[in-house]
């Protein structure tokens, strides 16, 4: 057996979860539903269409407490855009600032999941 050591990546995996940084960022794409991550944190899960096998692309939300108050209000097919619209920063240098975000829903580009199992 021949092993082959492989370089590392950027930590970031381009695409699949956006950093909200600056007022005005923002992810769009049609709602898939609430998944747990590696870390048990529950996350927006939004469809960004297919690659070129047919595979879906995912992109999964942040696991902010401001988005965890639109989970009950989200339709599964959805296309929503949500945005940063203000940081909050924390008093606590230990806390990471606080995001609040918008969600908007543009109904015109909704789409039906079918099941799996078809």
């Amino acid at each position: 057996m021949t092993w082959e050591e492989i370089k590392k990546g950027s930590l970031e995996l381009e695409g699949t979860y956006p950093k909200f940084e600056s007022i005005g960022d923002y992810a769009e794409g049609n709602f898939m539903g609430i998944e747990k991550d590696d870390y048990n944190n529950k996350r927006i899960v939004l469809f960004k269409g297919n690659d070129e096998n047919g595979f879906p692309i995912e992109q999964w939300l942040p696991a902010h407490a401001d988005l965890k108050r639109y989970y009950n209000e989200l339709t599964i097919g959805d296309y929503i855009r949500v945005e940063l619209i203000k940081i909050i920063p924390s008093n606590n240098e230990k806390y990471s600032d606080k995001n609040i975000y918008k969600i908007m829903v543009d109904h015109t580009k909704d789409v039906e999941f079918g099941d799996d199992d078809e």
